[in-house]
C-alpha cells in the first residue's frame, strides 16, 4: 500500500473517495442520512463511488467472494428470528442497506487503492487531517461548556449541526455520540497504522485517546483503550526477551493502576464495579438486555 508510484493519475471520480476519507469523523451530523445510531456522510460517497467505478466490480467481488456472500449468511441466521417474532420491514431494510454500504466500502478502497491506483500517501494526508480537525473541534466543545469559558453560540450551533447532542454536556467531536470515539480510534485509525505504518497516524491515535479521556468525554473510551494497550502489548512484545517481558509485566501493572484509578474516580465505572452490571448502569443493563432477549 505504500509503494512509490511513478505517475499520479486522479480522474474526477477519484475526488469523491477522497471526500469519503474526509468525511470519515462527521458520522453525527443532520446533514448525514440516519441510519440506526448515527448519521454517517462517507458510506454514501463510498457506495457512489462503487457505482461510478462499477466495470472494476466483478473484479473487486471476485477477489473478496466471502465478503460478498456473507449476507446470505445474515438472511439464513435471521430467519428462525423472523418466524419467531415477525419481519419488520423498516428495520430489515436499514439493516441490510447498512451491509450493502459495508461492502462498496471494501469494494470501493479496493478499486481505488488496487486497481486505479489513488496515491495511498495522499488518502493518509486526508484522513490524518480530517481526524486533526475533528479533535481541535472536540477541543473548542470542551472549552465551551458551561463550568469552563460557557460559550453559549458556540453549544448553540453543535446543537444545530449534530443529530443527536451531547456537545453541551462533554465534548461529542463530530460523531454520532462520544462512545464512538473508540470505535473510530481503534476501529478505523488503529487498522490503517498496521496497514500503512504511516507515523502520524500512530502519533495521532494515542494522543486523542488521551486528549478524550482528560477531556472526560465518556466512560466507553477508558475501557476502549485499555482493551486496546492491552492487545498492543500482547501483539508486539517479543516474549523471548527478558527485558521486553520485565518491560510488559510493568506496562501491565501501570495499567492495572490506571484501570483501578478509573474506576475509583469515574463515577460511571465506580457505579458497575460497586453494584454490579445490572444495577450499576442503565445502558450497561440495556444493551445486556440487547444481547440476552432473542434467546
Amino acid at each position: 500500500m505504500t509503494e512509490t508510484l511513478t505517475r499520479i493519475t486522479i480522474t474526477p471520480s477519484d475526488m469523491l473517495m477522497f471526500a469519503a476519507v474526509a468525511m470519515l469523523p462527521f458520522d453525527g451530523t443532520k446533514i448525514g442520512i440516519p441510519l440506526p445510531y448515527w448519521t454517517p456522510i462517507s458510506p454514501w460517497l463510498f457506495t457512489l463511488y462503487t457505482i461510478i467505478n462499477w466495470r472494476y466490480l466483478r473484479d473487486t467481488a471476485r477477489r473478496f467472494l466471502p465478503f460478498f456472500l456473507f449476507p446470505l449468511l445474515l438472511v439464513l441466521t435471521s430467519v428462525y428470528g423472523w418466524q419467531s417474532y415477525g419481519i419488520h420491514a423498516s428495520a430489515t431494510a436499514k439493516s441490510f442497506i447498512s451491509i450493502l454500504l459495508g461492502l462498496a466500502c471494501l469494494a470501493s478502497l479496493d478499486i481505488a487503492i488496487r486497481i486505479k491506483r489513488v496515491p495511498v500517501r495522499t488518502l493518509l494526508t486526508t484522513l490524518f487531517t480530517a481526524y486533526v480537525v475533528a479533535f481541535l473541534i472536540g477541543i473548542l466543545q470542551y472549552i465551551a461548556l458551561e463550568r469552563h469559558l460557557n460559550w453559549q453560540p458556540v453549544r448553540a450551533y453543535f446543537w444545530g449541526a449534530l443529530y443527536r447532542n451531547y456537545a453541551s454536556v462533554r465534548p461529542q467531536f463530530m460523531f454520532a455520540e462520544p462512545s464512538y470515539i473508540g470505535m473510530h480510534l481503534f476501529g478505523v485509525l488503529l487498522p490503517v497504522f498496521w496497514l500503512t505504518r504511516d507515523r502520524k497516524i500512530g502519533i495521532l491515535i494515542p494522543i486523542f485517546a488521551a486528549g478524550a479521556i482528560a477531556m472526560g468525554s465518556g466512560t466507553r473510551i477508558i475501557l476502549d483503550t485499555a482493551v486496546a494497550t492491552f492487545i498492543w502489548l500482547i501483539a508486539t512484545i517479543n516474549f523471548h526477551s527478558r527485558k521486553a517481558t520485565a518491560g510488559f509485566v510493568g506496562a501491565l501493572g501501570l495499567l492495572g493502576a490506571g484501570g483501578l484509578s478509573a474506576i475509583i474516580i469515574n463515577p460511571r465505572l465506580n457505579a458497575l464495579a460497586t453494584n454490579g452490571l445490572l444495577a450499576g448502569d442503565g445502558s450497561m443493563s440495556a444493551r445486556i438486555f440487547h444481547m440476552l432477549a432473542p434467546m
